[in-house]
């Protein structure tokens, strides 16, 4: 099996395992106690009331009710309140190769990200109940639902390209720096058509590269008779 099938198979392990715990984590423990829930929940209708009132309208709030004169109002439920949307975010973040302290500052910020996407919901859901009425069973059932994991994947798509996997981009030891800076490469006529390669061992063990650099495309383009070989031992 290739190494990028097994870190493919890795992966998916990894995520399986992470969801298996968090469905055992919330439908057998925090949904059925279900004080987590009715926190967020209220926490969402406040911040929601909140910033209804402060953009001029006449909002209230009670318990997990978002309401306005003449709505009945929309009610933060426990399938709403995102707190099993962030359940997912957490996993594949968690799941998906990163480096620790990107992974420690990005998980609060996709967070953020996804209460203040969900308190915005609940906020459009209130105003389309008051002023569109007809469009709010559409919104609520599609539309705001869709753009609501819309956010949540790009999100994954931000973490899988900017999380960083460890060991990518890592600067070499000091001592290679300094032998890569001392090397003296030898110059021949030899005729090379290869773009530059570079063939390295472990570097506890030492490092052995070799360099072949040509301008040579060898597309009908001409060839530079140049081959640049250097080599290093064991350290």
């Amino acid at each position: 099996m290739s190494p990028s099938a097994r870190s493919v198979l890795r992966f998916l392990a990894k995520v399986l395992a992470v969801y298996v715990v968090w469905y055992v984590v919330y439908n057998l423990w925090l949904l059925p106690d279900g004080r987590l829930d009715a926190w967020l929940s209220q926490h969402v209708a406040g911040v929601s009331s909140t910033l209804l009132t402060g953009v001029g309208h006449d909002a209230s709030v009670a318990s997990r009710s978002v309401t306005m004169p003449g709505i009945s109002g929309v009610r933060v439920a426990d399938g709403c309140n995102g707190l099993a949307t962030i359940g997912l975010f957490v996993g594949f973040v968690v799941a998906y190769p990163g480096r620790f302290w990107r992974r420690l500052a990005f998980l609060p910020l996709g967070i953020l990200v996804i209460y203040a996407t969900n308190v915005g919901r609940v906020v459009v859901m209130v105003l389309t109940q008051k002023y569109w009425p007809a469009a709010f069973d559409p919104l609520h059932g599609f539309g705001l639902t869709t753009i609501f994991y819309v956010v949540v994947f790009g999100l994954w798509v931000v973490w899988a390209n900017y999380g960083g996997v460890p060991g990518l981009h890592t600067p070499p030891p000091p001592r290679l720096r300094r032998t890569l800076h001392n090397a003296r490469p030898t110059v021949d006529n030899t005729l090379f058509c290869l773009p530059i390669r570079c063939a390295a061992g472990s570097w506890g063990l030492g490092l052995r590269a070799f360099f072949w650099a040509s301008i040579s495309p060898c597309g009908g383009r001409p060839c530079v008779r140049r081959t640049l070989r250097t080599s290093l031992g064991p350290f």
